[in-house]
């Protein structure tokens, strides 16, 4: 009897099919089509003297290189790694999610869901979770209700991708991957009113489950709408952006025009001091008032080929006769034109700083808030001191010939542009993160200000704080991670007193103490846990965007039919995955041969 069960169910060596799961993690991790390109790199491995497919080939219908058993592996590599990030997630105190939606190359809308908690050494962990066909599932119940008879199919249901619809999905995945939904502290979205509507929003209804949950505005949307509509409100700021579009697409359109724009970089390519030659400024990047930081780099990349856009535009319009061409040449040598260009180089590149550290995984609130101080402080000074570009206008007044030298510009550029933009932009800036997302995050920011402490008179020490800490136990107390009142109000006098014998202690140092160090977490055990929530409260929602760029470059057009449980696996691999050497291989493949209770050989 064991021998005809050895001969239905034959045995596969461990050590082959770990070779064979690790060639297909190196497909799926660079984004190469797995199925069609498993065997021929299992082929390739053979010419160079590794017989994987040859050791994992045990019988005529076990060859295990079939598409449907490279999905499967697929589909187990990204279970283990899942697992992995779940049962972290699990012994995590307290989480938050960052979740955005964005549509496919088949419009097929799908939500990219992230997870930020601290793991058991205290230490900050955003992790991908799951990519969700939002509305699969309501076209799969329509359908069933049509086929069923049961009711009128033009009154089976409309199809709308609305905050319940959103709601319903992230509450599904929580519960199948067995998440204590109490246990999250903070949900950040883009802001859409989708997502943040007061009376049904996503955040809303989620808040109905979780009464503590703190909604956040990703900070790094909040910067780029301050940047875009301080551009529009200043006429000659928002023409100029028209300008610089109509100069990207005047290049972008024809090949020949950018051929012609890239020789002339060349000929006019100045010479090094030390010998050889600068690099040309290239091709002109596309300004786009929705994708981060494209609009001050498309300044700034105009700028550096100012002299060669000129002479490419006059000689598209001299020699080609291109209306289009002179126009734009007209635009571009104006005094108002070569002014503005100066006056967004020198202030974008704060705003783009500004932007990138809004996007680190590691950025919280506490940091927030002083680089937008820094910042609105530096675009003032702006105002009535020239900056590093402004005070080379001269210099491209004299490029831009002779159209540019019109003194009077001059008095109206300083008034009523320069002074109205800066002015625009500081007040969006200080109206979009003068206050926090809601009165949980006011108070914990209010909690974690050492410096404060630290200045204050020792006769106002004692008072100080107390009906932030009455505040803060009030709006927590739903959470049970909290003590009662008493033993907050008490740990509150101590930790004042500890601030005040530690010199120079930033909010984050702060923060990330009491989060780490189990000494004092012995001591402070319910301001720990205050600190945990505040560092796990999203500032962005820069990750699930960068998954969906991911997405564009997994699901292209060629692989339109990619299902959803697919893309989300290669999609866990490419942003989740170790590196090669650090995948645990071993539990992989025992896992794989498990399920369908394959037979693993050590030989």
């Amino acid at each position: 009897m064991q021998d005809i069960r050895e001969a239905s169910n034959p045995a596969v060596s461990l050590s082959a099919m770990e070779k064979a799961f690790a060639s297909l993690y190196f497909l799926v991790q660079r984004r190469i089509a797995h199925t069609t390109n498993f065997e021929p790199l299992l082929d390739l491995l053979s010419f160079l003297g590794l017989n994987v497919k040859e050791q994992i080939r045990v019988a005529k219908n076990a060859t295990y290189t079939s598409d449907k058993t490279v999905q499967e592996m697929l589909y187990v590599i990204s279970e283990v790694l899942e697992d992995d990030t779940l049962k972290e997630l699990a012994s995590s105190d307290h989480f938050a999610l960052m979740f955005d939606e964005s549509s496919d190359c088949r419009n097929v809308e799908q939500l990219a869901l992230h997870a930020r908690y601290l793991n058991s050494a205290g230490d900050l962990q955003v992790k991908f979770l799951k990519i969700v066909d939002v509305l699969q599932p309501e076209i799969d119940a329509i359908a069933r209700t049509a086929r069923s008879g049961d009711g009128d199919p033009n009154e089976a249901g409309v199809i709308s991708l609305n905050a319940e619809v959103i709601t319903k999905r992230v509450k599904e995945y929580i519960e199948k991957a067995g998440i204590d939904m109490q246990r999250m502290r903070g949900v950040g979205t883009d802001g859409a009113s989708v997502m943040t509507g007061r009376k049904r929003g996503v955040v809303k209804r989620l808040k109905d489950d979780v009464p503590c949950l703190i909604g956040i505005h990703c900070t790094a949307h909040r910067l780029n709408l301050a940047s875009s509509q301080a551009a529009k409100c200043v006429k000659d700021v928002d023409q100029f952006e028209n300008i610089l579009r109509q100069l990207f697409d005047f290049f972008d359109n024809s090949n020949i025009r950018t051929a012609g724009f890239l020789v002339v970089q060349k000929i006019l390519l100045p010479e090094k001091e030390g010998g050889g030659k600068i690099d040309t400024p290239g091709k002109l990047l596309e300004p786009s008032t929705t994708r981060w930081l494209s609009v001050g780099n498309s300044v700034e990349r105009v700028k550096k080929a100012f002299p060669d856009l000129i002479v490419t535009l006059q000689r598209e319009g001299t020699e080609r006769a291109d209306a289009r061409a002179l126009g734009l040449n007209r635009l571009v040598t104006t005094y108002k034109f070569t002014a503005t260009m100066l006056l967004l180089c020198d202030v974008l590149p704060h705003i783009n700083a500004l932007s990138k550290a809004f996007q680190k995984q590691d950025s919280d609130y506490t940091v927030v808030r002083e680089l937008v101080k820094s910042t609105v402080t530096t675009l003032k000074s702006l105002k009535e001191t020239d900056g590093v570009n402004m005070a080379r206008l001269p210099e491209f007044l004299a490029i831009a010939k002779p159209g540019a030298q019109n003194p009077p510009d001059e008095t109206h550029f300083r008034n009523n542009v320069r002074g109205r933009y800066i002015d625009a932009l500081t007040e969006n800036l200080q109206d979009r993160f003068n206050s926090e997302d809601c009165q949980g995050m006011s108070l914990l920011l209010s909690l974690f200000k050492p410096s404060d402490i630290q200045s204050m008179p020792a006769c106002e020490l004692p008072d100080y704080g107390k009906g932030t800490v009455t505040a803060a136990h009030e709006f927590f107390k739903a959470s049970d991670v909290l003590g009662t009142l008493d033993e907050l109000q008490q740990e509150w006098v101590s930790l004042k007193n500890y601030i005040t014998q530690v010199s120079e202690m930033s909010d984050t140092d702060l923060i990330q103490r009491l989060c780490t160090r189990q000494a004092l977490q012995a001591v402070y055990p319910n301001f720990s846990q205050l600190a945990k929530i505040l560092r796990v409260i999203p500032t962005n929602t820069a990750d699930p965007e960068r998954t969906f760029s991911q997405m564009k470059l997994v699901k292209t057009k060629v692989r339109n039919r990619m299902v959803e449980q697919t893309l989300d696996a290669i999609l866990r691999v490419v942003i989740q995955g170790p590196p090669l050497d650090k995948l645990p291989v071993r539990r992989v493949v025992q896992l794989w041969a498990r399920k369908k209770n394959r037979r693993l050989t050590h030989c």
